[in-house]
């Protein structure tokens, strides 16, 4: 009984001496930190960009009394308590969004780290929270350099463009950035690998008033020496071809795709260099033959060429693009998210048509394009058509959409994506430059090939 009482004794002078220590930050405290709604972002080009963050307390009756932002141009300043940028000082407010930076002017292309205290229901401090970043782009239209360029002023040409550079670094840059307008849709290559999961990028806007850019990190996909920056154009909204009751073919901003691009590498000295689009970079037609948002892509695999954004590529027989126009809308950094694969959906069901022609039921509606997996002899062709309906018979039921179309005769159908084999195994594909709203697919091989339901999976497009 007395060594009972004595251990609680011990333990109650304990718990008095640790009181200080505990007391001394609250539970109070900042997570979740974000800049114009997003988690370190990079590419913003707003001068005064908003911050956020989330108050983590599960007392009853938590709540926040004051915080304060700090903001540095490099770590180290911000970890050894001397923000450069900006200092708020404590500020008493609750608020915890939309906190506009009130700092010395930000720059174009730097990146910049922030951290934020708050205080709790009793006024006490929660701990610092954990560094963040957000990084700019281009805070003024004059900060762009190069050309906008093209293959061609032609709104008839088809074939998606292969566009190509090769740049040499001095050494390997502590960062690489690309900053990429290609309308209406591009995708960015780095030594033959894409640099983004994503599909469908900018967003769409009026061309003629603005055109989105993306900002992408490209620091682990250069290397020291020479490397190949390359991009593939879509026409996407910008140079709608198919005609329907929308009239996007007629589009007071339509033209051909376009290209204005900017890498910017930092090195660890702290030089910089600039590469841009102008009249050097070199283009060559590709395995897209057709690309439509409406109708669909053609995609002859027997022309493709897996190194064709190799720096040890012989591109004489290439192309120089050449210079071309603004869209004329002004330059916005894209801040909505791009859009990706959200999952993907094995069909629930197949029917045999008979002659190498297959139905695909993937057992729900829903927007996005479809992975196809083949083997078969060169130069057989697979002709994917996409819809929301079928008949009877189990054949594809494109009655109601057709209404909507105005597809010249011998023009590419609606939905519809064509691929070619090259013959060299098993074979892959996914259109890049389109999509469909769809449960069904109908698919027609000639000449015929036998499938089952490993051969195509739906891919669900969304933010």
């Amino acid at each position: 009984m007395t060594k009972s009482i004595f251990s609680k004794a011990v333990l109650f002078a304990f718990l008095i001496i640790l009181i200080p220590f505990t007391k001394q930050f609250s539970n109070c405290n900042p997570d979740n930190l974000r800049v114009d709604y997003r988690v370190n972002p990079i590419g913003i080009d707003n001068r005064l960009p908003k911050f956020s963050w989330q108050m983590n307390d599960t007392r009853t009756g938590a709540k926040q009394t004051a915080w304060q932002i700090m903001v540095a141009s490099t770590p180290e300043l911000l970890e050894s308590g001397k923000p450069d940028m900006w200092d708020s000082g404590r500020k008493s407010s609750s608020k915890n969004k939309q906190i506009v930076y009130d700092g010395k002017p930000l720059k174009s292309c730097s990146r910049y780290y922030w951290k934020v205290k708050i205080w709790d229901k009793d006024n006490k401090p929660g701990e610092i929270s954990a560094l963040s970043f957000f990084e700019t782009a281009y805070l003024d239209s004059t900060d762009w350099k190069g050309s906008w360029i093209t293959n061609t002023e032609d709104t008839a040409s088809y074939y998606a463009p292969y566009i190509r550079k090769v740049v040499e670094t001095k050494g390997k840059p502590v960062r690489a950035t690309a900053y990429v307008a290609g309308v209406g849709y591009h995708e960015l290559y780095i030594n033959n690998k894409k640099v983004s999961d994503t599909f469908l990028n900018p967003g769409y806007t009026r061309f003629d008033r603005r055109v989105l850019y993306l900002t992408y990190d490209i620091t682990n996909f250069i290397t020291e020496g020479k490397n190949c920056l390359g991009v593939i154009l879509g026409n996407g909204w910008y140079n709608v071809q198919t005609p329907a009751v929308w009239y996007f073919d007629k589009a007071p901003w339509r033209k051909s795709s376009r290209l204005l691009m900017n890498v910017r590498l930092e090195y660890a000295d702290g030089s910089v260099e600039f590469v841009s689009t102008d009249e050097s970079w070199k283009f060559s037609e590709g395995p897209i033959r057709f690309n439509s948002i409406y109708a669909g892509e053609e995609y002859d695999a027997r022309l493709g060429n897996n190194n064709w954004c190799s720096a040890g590529l012989d591109d004489s027989k290439w192309n120089n693009v050449i210079k071309t126009s603004s869209p004329g809308g002004i330059l916005s950094a894209q801040e909505s998210p791009s859009i990706k694969i959200i999952r993907s959906i094995k069909p629930v069901n197949i029917f045999t048509l008979g002659n190498g022609k297959y139905m695909f039921d993937m057992g729900e509606n829903f927007a996005g394009t479809a992975r196809l997996q083949i083997h078969g002899k060169e130069g057989t062709k697979v002709i994917m058509r996409f819809g929301e309906r079928i008949n009877p018979d189990k054949s594809l039921d494109n009655k109601q959409i057709s209404e909507h179309m105005r597809i010249p005769a011998g023009g590419h159908p609606y939905q519809t994506d064509y691929y070619i084999l090259n013959g060299k195994g098993n074979e892959t594909y996914i259109p890049r430059f389109t999509y469909h709203g769809y449960q069904y697919v109908e698919v027609t091989t000639e000449p015929a090939v036998e499938l089952n339901k490993d051969n195509l999976e739906g891919l669900f497009l969304s933010t």
